[in-house]
């Protein structure tokens, strides 16, 4: 059945990851390693596939920030969706920073640093990703492997570095069709294959956006709901196109507003984070960030008339949705305009929820197609669909268009579950 979805409505509390690029390496977090110390690995108390790391189990000096995320709470997020001004005051909450380091054995991995203060967050993501690991199918979704306790009091979640880029990055570098051409001689495939960048741009982004939706039908099916679906939350294992996708891994991360939509959770039983701290004293304390997003949902859904708690729970699938088909919006558009566009993904939500209401499909394409640096975007979307469907012999009567249009209706209960959004990029 098709999930309940919601009316645009202003957000009171919006949480958004932005991924920024930190042109300089961090220092080195970890003390120096001294005597090396054979211990046998502890268990984390989340779940038991999970280690607990500690400082010695760490290349000293491996440690390098390549990136940060703000979590931020903005009381108008975007123009037009409310009444009234931008909140002048609202500022970053969260820095957490990325890191790159190694392992002792060799391996190497990425670090998620949260600050004492967010420490419910991370807690959050935690079990975000233990539920869906514990389940088996993750393969879309970050795999995390255990974490680390800062000197500070800072929480480390160690992740596995088998995808490193974010989607983000990628579709502002790519370069346009017209432009790869100029940058490079022809060769021998070109003469055999005159549309061979824009076929490598069509497989490339096929399985990119496939592999996103698949992760976010896994997360859905172990009831958990993501809340935080931003380009920045793809991650790549390339961004190489040359390959036209077929060497190309993606997966979702930054489950740390993550929601679980059990029986039990929206019964009034313990959320994830909660669940963390089962057992623990002291459990008590201010309601944070994530409880204020989690909270802040539940309003909006009884606003769009969600009474029952099936009805709740496909409300925020839904919304979660949305936020992925104005993401693969705003990645197919960006990365076929070339690397000096200044589109950015505000932009494209207000045009598709403000400015066209959802109509997607001929008043926003029409819109777009008045400019020629988005012709080779609006060809990819109008092509997709047009071949065999998901069984390989009943064509799919929908385009892109179409697909994007259904994913962010501004009908709730008209939106398409994620599973159902694959028979295009099957």
């Amino acid at each position: 059945k098709n999930p309940a979805a919601p009316v645009i409505r202003p957000m009171a509390t919006v949480a958004r990851a932005t991924a920024v690029a930190v042109a300089r390496p961090g220092p080195s977090r970890f003390p120096s390693r001294g005597p090396v110390r054979r211990s046998t690995p502890a268990r984390c108390r989340a779940t038991g596939d999970l280690r607990a790391f500690v400082a010695h189990d760490f290349v000293s000096g491996s440690l390098k920030q390549v990136a940060e995320l703000s979590l931020r709470r903005v009381e108008e997020p975007l123009p037009g969706l409310a009444e009234g001004p931008e909140d002048p005051k609202a500022v970053p909450e969260a820095t957490v920073r990325i890191y790159n380091g190694e392992l002792e054995d060799g391996r190497e991995v990425c670090l998620k640093q949260y600050p004492r203060l967010f420490s419910e967050l991370a807690r959050n993501e935690i079990f975000g990703h233990s539920a869906v690991q514990a389940a088996g199918k993750c393969a879309h979704v970050c795999e995390l492997l255990g974490t680390y306790k800062g000197t500070l009091g800072e929480t480390w979640l160690v992740f596995s570095s088998e995808c490193i880029y974010p989607a983000s990055y990628w579709a502002e570098r790519a370069r346009a069709i017209g432009e790869q051409r100029q940058a490079r001689n022809w060769t021998l495939l070109n003469l055999v294959d005159p549309q061979l960048d824009l076929n490598r741009r069509t497989a490339f982004l096929n399985s990119m956006v496939g592999q996103a939706l698949k992760g976010l039908a896994e997360l859905h099916a172990q009831n958990i709901l993501h809340q935080n679906v931003t380009p920045d939350c793809f991650l790549l294992s390339t961004t190489d196109e040359r390959g036209g996708g077929q060497t190309l891994k993606a997966k979702l991360r930054e489950l740390s507003l993550c929601v679980s939509v059990t029986e039990a959770s929206l019964r009034g039983g313990g959320t994830l984070a909660e669940l963390w701290e089962a057992g623990a004293e002291g459990r008590g304390g201010p309601a944070g960030a994530r409880r204020e997003h989690e909270e802040d949902l539940w309003r909006r859904a009884e606003r769009g008339g969600c009474s029952t708690f099936v009805q709740k729970r496909n409300f925020g699938i839904a919304e979660d949705v949305q936020q992925m088909g104005l993401s693969i919006l705003f990645l197919v558009l960006r990365s076929f305009a070339g690397q000096e566009s200044e589109l950015d993904f505000d932009t494209v939500r207000r045009y598709a929820c403000v400015t066209f209401k959802g109509e997607v499909s001929t008043e926003l394409r029409d819109f777009v197609l008045a400019d020629t640096e988005y012709a080779d975007a609006v060809a990819y979307l109008d092509g997709l669909g047009s071949g065999p469907g998901a069984d390989g012999d009943t064509a799919v009567d929908l385009d892109g268009w179409g697909l994007l249009e259904a994913m962010v209706d501004p009908d709730w209960r008209r939106r398409p579950t994620a599973e159902a959004c694959l028979t295009l990029f099957r």
